[in-house]
């Protein structure tokens, strides 16, 4: 056995480690397919038209200073602002404004990023902590804009590593081990004991990954032993992970 770690059937691990809702907000427009009515702005105009394409396109909120603030579990979610240069004539330079999510500000010319009338999309990873996700935008030259914004959990994919335990380990031994992959923050991973060789593995724990304060991942632990090894065995992790 591991020191300390209790043990769990595979389907809780899968509960526990996945993530919470997607929101999609067609700026300007109302509930469509996937897409709830626009909500949950402050400040702003919406302007439509047919010739920015259908569906969330054909309609952005505008303006010098607008934002959104919008509730959401706490995690890290990824964050697509859809945009589209509305003006056939607009000069590069001509429309430039900030995009500030969570703190993270950048500055966009979608003239200069991807021509007029052609769809955009501005990609931010953020970090939710109080349950509210802050979106701003404001004018640097012209008016800032946007169709459509999404919020979903970044795809997760299942890791697998082995560690082989040698043959004469000790109880009481601290055995170190560095991840290949950086589970998902918050997330759990799977330890699956083997004996002298190859799967099938004889015993299932769960170690809780609760990242220090301040850091979203960690890839390190230490692991106990209380048994003697007589044989090479193997330890076997598996776990979720964003990277």
């Amino acid at each position: 056995m591991v020191d300390k770690f209790v043990r769990i059937i595979l389907g809780c691990f899968l509960a526990a480690s996945l993530q919470a809702q997607s929101v999609l907000i067609d700026s300007g427009g109302t509930q469509a397919g996937a897409y709830s009515g626009d909500n949950s702005f402050t400040g702003g105009a919406i302007y439509t038209a047919a010739n920015m394409g259908t569906g969330p396109w054909r309609t952005q909120r505008y303006g010098t200073s607008f934002s959104y603030l919008i509730n959401i579990p706490n995690g890290t979610y990824d964050v697509e602002i859809l945009t589209m240069e509305p003006d056939p004539a607009k000069a590069v330079g001509a429309r430039v404004f900030t995009v500030n999510v969570n703190g993270n500000t950048q500055q966009l010319d979608l003239t200069a990023l991807a021509g007029r009338l052609v769809q955009y999309t501005h990609k931010v990873r953020a970090k939710v902590v109080n349950d509210t996700l802050s979106i701003a935008f404001r004018s640097v030259v012209g008016n800032a804009l946007v169709n459509a914004i999404i919020i979903r959990p970044p795809v997760a994919k299942m890791v697998t590593d082995k560690m082989t335990l040698p043959a004469g380990s000790k109880a009481g031994d601290i055995i170190k081990y560095t991840l290949s992959k950086r589970p998902i923050p918050d997330g759990v991973v799977m330890l699956l004991e083997g004996g002298a060789s190859t799967p099938p593995y004889t015993d299932l724990y769960i170690i809780k990954m609760t990242p220090p304060q301040n850091e979203d991942h960690i890839k390190e632990f230490e692991i106990k032993l209380d048994y003697n090894v007589s044989v090479t065995s193997y330890l076997q992790f598996l776990y979720l992970s964003e990277d």
